[in-house]
């Protein structure tokens, strides 16, 4: 017996003792679970339940509660949803299975409801909806998910969502959505996910999603918003995921962000935020992907960063930061992706990258490193891009780089590499691009490169190769870019 129901039924005179013939007749009534089998076996005299207080007033009581527990979607929310159907092109939708039929709510595509048939939630993402948001959309108010992610919406986000004080779950992304985030966002205490992704927002972000302290996923990206992060950010200490990257940000990360302890996922990357990377950085010891890239950060990588084991990506590619790599960067053993890249880094690639065996992409393109390609790369088995491009290398590329079977890019121009092109590389069987221009090779190009099937380009320009073009490159049947130029090629 739900709660409501058992307000309204008062307790049993202790004093009263019915007896056996007539206790099945006098038992009270218990709600069913099918209300309408709990409205037909109510009693219509109200004698029959002579023990209850006031039995008349009780009865429709009971009734009017029953009749609650079948409530269907009121006419108001059919027609919010009808709203959202016709001013979204509903008819070309991907999927608009059972919209605008007499079907329960909860069966129409993407629509959820709530057990007693209001609708709680609509998951309608990548559905190809074009159009505006309706401001109907604000009388669905038990709505707690709103998903309407990658689709084709167009003009200002209605300001009745920022109404639908049950919302956990908000998510718009559309290119072509537009206006300002408005203080009234701070009305959606209940917030658990708020996603943003809208290229043409404008403004800054309000002070009020500070306030949002339930917030677990925050991710707001557009092209247009400015102003700083401020410490209010640390107000949000359940966030596991903050995406801010691809706005205009500007100022310094707030020591607020490194005291988030449940962080996993930080997205800064794309904004223009200055100042050093701070050690505080070493608190996040849950942190799994840290992007930076794109900044204007300045300083060395503070040593903290080597031991967030839990890491599986790193890029920090923010054009001016100093130092070098130090082996304990070989502590990172989950890491999938490290970007490094567009730096000052000096020094050697470290031989303990090699330990990185989960390793998907390695950039260190655009730095000042310096030394031999250290042979321990050819043991990152799962590797699928390598870019050593634009640097100060010297030596010869290591056969062992012909280990990489998963490879599908390497880049190693503008060195200063020396020797042979080893034909190990022949062992490459899914390299698609390959490009070695700009160093100092000499020899041969080897006969075997032509096992290459899967390769479109291949950039051998600018080096100090000789002998014959080998024939076999002709019959690459993929192959749609080739550059030997600069060479002693005959």
């Amino acid at each position: 017996m739900n709660n409501k129901e058992s307000d309204h039924i008062p307790a049993q005179d202790s004093n009263t003792t019915p007896d056996a013939s007539s206790s099945e007749q006098h038992q009270h009534p218990v709600p069913s679970d099918h209300p309408t089998e709990e409205l037909a076996r109510l009693p219509s005299n109200p004698t029959e339940v002579s023990r209850y207080d006031n039995p008349t007033s009780t009865i429709n009581k009971l009734r009017n509660n029953a009749a609650r527990r079948i409530a269907r979607p009121t006419t108001i929310e059919r027609d919010a949803l009808v709203a959202l159907y016709e001013s979204t092109d509903g008819k070309n939708w991907y999927d608009n299975t059972n919209w605008l039929t007499k079907a329960p709510l909860n069966e129409w595509h993407g629509v959820h409801t709530d057990q007693n048939g209001h609708v709680s939630g609509i998951n309608l993402g990548f559905n190809y909806l074009t159009g505006h948001i309706p401001p109907e959309i604000g009388n669905l108010n038990n709505l707690e998910q709103l998903d309407l992610s990658g689709n084709r919406l167009t003009g200002a986000i209605p300001s009745e969502i920022w109404n639908q004080k049950q919302l956990r779950s908000l998510c718009l992304s559309s290119d072509n959505l537009t206006g300002n985030i408005p203080p009234e966002i701070g009305n959606l205490k209940q917030l658990r996910t708020l996603v943003l992704w809208c290229r043409n927002l404008t403004g800054e972000i309000p002070p009020e999603i500070w306030n949002l302290k339930q917030l677990q996923g925050l991710m707001i990206l557009s092209d247009n918003l400015t102003g700083n992060i401020p410490p209010e950010i640390g107000n949000l200490s359940n966030l596991t995921t903050l995406w801010l990257q691809c706005n205009r940000l500007t100022g310094t990360i707030p020591s607020e962000i490194w005291n988030l302890k449940q962080l996993q996922s930080l997205h800064l990357d794309g904004n223009r935020l200055t100042g050093r990377i701070p050690p505080e950085i070493g608190n996040l010891n849950n942190l799994e992907e840290l992007y930076l890239s794109g900044n204007r950060l300045t300083g060395s990588i503070p040593a903290e960063i080597w031991n967030l084991k839990q890491l599986r990506g790193l890029s920090i590619s923010s054009y001016n930061l100093t130092g070098q790599i130090p082996p304990e960067v070989g502590n990172l053993n989950n890491l999938e992706h490290l970007d490094l890249s567009g730096n000052r880094l000096t020094g050697a690639i470290p031989p303990e990258i090699g330990n990185l065996k989960q390793l998907l992409r390695l950039y260190l393109y655009e730095n000042n490193l310096a030394g031999q390609i250290p042979p321990e790369l050819g043991n990152l088995s799962n590797l699928w891009w390598l870019d050593l491009s634009g640097n100060r290398l010297t030596g010869a590329i290591p056969p062992e780089i012909g280990n990489l079977k998963q490879l599908l890019r390497l880049y190693i121009y503008e060195n200063n590499l020396t020797g042979n092109i080893p034909p190990e590389l022949s062992k490459l069987v899914n390299l698609k691009n390959l490009e070695l221009s700009h160093n100092e090779l000499t020899g041969q190009i080897p006969l075997e490169l032509g096992k290459l099937i899967k390769l479109e380009k291949l950039d051998l320009s600018h080096n100090k190769l000789t002998g014959n073009i080998p024939p076999e490159l002709g019959k690459l049947p993929n192959l749609s870019t080739l550059d030997l130029s600069h060479n002693s090629l005959t």
